[in-house]
């Protein structure tokens, strides 16, 4: 393959990116005194780290470090076709090539392709008796499942994952684990259960030391004590993630908890203070071209303008949160994008519009199986209703979402609803 690499390096780069990707590709080997058409292997680690850097002002961050990890790609696949059988330590070689390709995979959302060589490593790595890399391969899966919202099968692979991790006494792995299994349950609304693996995932990640898996640990108890009602822990534990997050300069996470701090103010209905800290994620997310948290940003911040009854600048946020997670394909936020909207055009007074946003919303949720959200759903339908004058459907909608914020604990909301039901 390595008189190809050049010609798959270029077919790459057109697929993905026209004439940016060949024009930026032929820049930063000229800086390097590389001619693009005789690219080798060896030239591919320093070319993707390159590409990232130079391509992220103008598609992205999540775009161009795909960009990046597709080309290590194409160097790993070059050395796996130049693997032979007869070769020292042939299977070991091919694990660890398999297990590089999937994680590269996985890193980019690449799924199927992800699945197909963690298959691989599982097999290889059961053979091989190598159960860090088993439990590590385990737990990605676990990972691959929650993106498609196939929860008893996440469940099942954190959980092997977390055995694994134990009998190699591996605190770092049972961390992982055990907050996946957690994520999972804030995920279908089962709290306390969410709490008792995240605890224990805690316990883990102090012992290991790693301040990523500390300061995701602390993120996600965050978003079970919010949506439990309990804001102020929710504020404590955002807050203590964000210091982790510093500590290692992730910026990425730094944004969502800057985002969830501002989700929590605006839960709160303390829009201005919401908004100061939607500005501190978007500040960061600019930066850096993260789209991910421009598009939780601007929806985060069409919901305080509706909140502060400004619908008519909510709906340019809006528009343009939809198009950025479009572009990545965020299912949760393209959901949530649809749920505002609906809220905007209520204000607005544009009822059947309002009406089309939530239905629109409504099939996402039921595709992602989220109980809580499905309620906040319920809950500002039932508000639509009651401001059409349909009594008898407002009050249909608001118990719908009484029974699921009553079901899961969600006292914060249960509260809002009850009032709400009790004034129809």
């Amino acid at each position: 393959m390595d008189s190809n690499i050049g010609l798959e390096v270029r077919r790459l780069l057109t697929k993905e990116l026209g004439n940016l990707g060949i024009k930026t590709l032929n820049e930063q080997c000229d800086e390097l005194g590389i001619k693009p058409e005789l690219l080798k292997p060896n030239d591919l680690a320093l070319i993707s780290s390159r590409m990232a850097r130079a391509l992220r002002s103008h598609v992205g961050d999540e775009k161009a470090q795909k960009v990046g990890k597709d080309i290590q790609k194409i160097k790993l696949l070059s050395e796996l076709g130049a693997l032979g059988r007869n070769d020292p330590g042939y299977e070991r070689r091919l694990l660890d090539i398999h297990s590089r390709i999937a994680s590269l995979c996985y890193s980019a959302n690449d799924w199927d392709e992800a699945f197909e060589h963690y298959e691989k490593v599982r097999r290889l790595c059961k053979k091989l008796g190598d159960d860090l890399k088993l439990g590590e391969a385990y737990n990605a899966i676990g990972y691959i499942h929650v993106s498609r919202s196939d929860w008893d099968e996440a469940l099942k692979y954190f959980e092997l994952s977390h055995e694994l991790a134990v009998k190699i006494n591996r605190p770092l792995g049972m961390a992982e684990a055990q907050r996946g299994l957690g994520y999972v349950n804030w995920r279908i609304s089962k709290y306390e259960k969410a709490l008792e693996y995240l605890s224990q995932a805690m316990e883990f990640a102090n012992t290991s030391e790693d301040s990523r898996t500390q300061g995701l640990v602390n993120l996600e108890m965050g978003l079970v004590y919010n949506e439990m009602g309990e804001l102020s822990k929710g504020l404590e534990y955002f807050t203590a993630s964000l210091g982790y997050f510093q500590e290692i300069n992730d910026y990425e996470q730094m944004a969502r908890a800057y985002n969830n701090i501002g989700d929590t103010h605006m839960t709160k209905k303390e829009w201005e203070k919401a908004l100061e800290y939607l500005d501190f994620c978007m500040e960061i997310a600019e930066k850096y071209n993260i789209i991910k948290f421009k598009g939780w940003c601007k929806m985060n911040k069409s919901e305080c303008l509706s909140g502060l009854n400004r619908p008519d600048e909510a709906i340019p946020e809006l528009e343009q949160a939809l198009e950025l997670f479009e572009s990545i394909e965020d299912v949760m936020g393209i959901c949530y994008v649809y749920r505002n909207f609906g809220l905007a055009n209520r204000l607005l007074k544009n009822y059947d519009l309002a009406l089309e946003y939530f239905e629109k919303s409504e099939k996402i949720n039921d595709m992602l199986k989220s109980p809580f959200n499905s309620a906040l759903l319920y809950l500002d339908w039932g508000y639509l209703y009651r401001d059409m004058g349909k009594k008898a459907d407002a009050k249909k909608m608001i118990t719908k979402a009484t029974d699921i914020f009553r079901d899961v604990d969600a006292s914060h909301w249960l509260e809002q609803a009850e009032n709400a039901l009790s004034k129809i």
